[in-house]
């Protein structure tokens, strides 16, 4: 019979796998957190007279074991259940909220703005402060402004339109624009009247 090369063998498909999405912070990324120091300032009348004095008593009631990040999840974590309630009794932005779930919805915004500043008291008590807690403080930050936006929407029942979209760029661009400056220029300076502080409190009162 005619002779028939034998075929090569094909190459495993294992042998050259996909390269993989790298989800984590690259070597030189991980140096950069570790060299970054934290500059900020705030001239806000509400974080001097309001927030900060109850934030210095909460923070000494804390136990030194109660790690920062913990605080943080829960400030966070009463901002998505206001933001699930809502989207169940107001789905189309147009229905009246009951007003006790606006209550409870101005609480939760007061004492995540709260815990949101006794975070980094309680990292810097324990000796735990560092640029990853903070990454971990300010990404959640940006996690949830978008849902306060949708939150606010839902109280003044702005509907589907542009009055939603102003409510949202409202809430959302001064934070985004305070971000990008203070990365180039390493700084996190807020004025007299803010959106983290003073804007966050008028929208508690609102709820209310």
């Amino acid at each position: 019979p005619p002779c028939v090369p034998a075929m090569a063998s094909p190459e495993p498909l294992l042998a050259h796998p996909a390269p993989r999405r790298r989800w984590h912070l690259s070597e030189e990324g991980a140096l950069q957190v570790k060299r970054f120091t934290y500059a900020a300032s705030e001239e806000s009348w509400a974080l001097d007279h309001v927030v900060a004095p109850i934030c210095n008593r909460l923070v000494r009631l804390l136990p030194t074991w109660l790690a920062p990040n913990v605080i943080t999840v829960t400030g966070a974590a009463l901002v998505v259940l206001q933001f699930v309630g809502m989207w169940m009794v107001c789905p189309t932005m147009t229905e009246v909220p009951p007003p006790w779930l606006c209550f409870l919805g101005g609480l939760a915004i007061f004492t995540y703005l709260i815990l949101d500043n006794t975070d980094g008291k309680q990292a810097r008590r324990t000796g735990a402060a560092s640029p990853l807690g903070l990454l971990f403080d300010h990404g959640l930050d940006a996690f949830l402004s978008p849902l306060g936006a949708i939150n606010a929407m839902c109280l003044v029942r702005s509907g589907p339109g542009l009055r939603s979209l102003v409510i949202f760029l409202t809430v959302v661009t001064p934070f985004y624009c305070g971000t990008v400056d203070a990365l180039f220029s390493g700084r996190m300076d807020l004025p007299a009247l803010n959106g983290p502080t003073d804007g966050t409190l008028i929208v508690s009162l609102c709820f209310l």
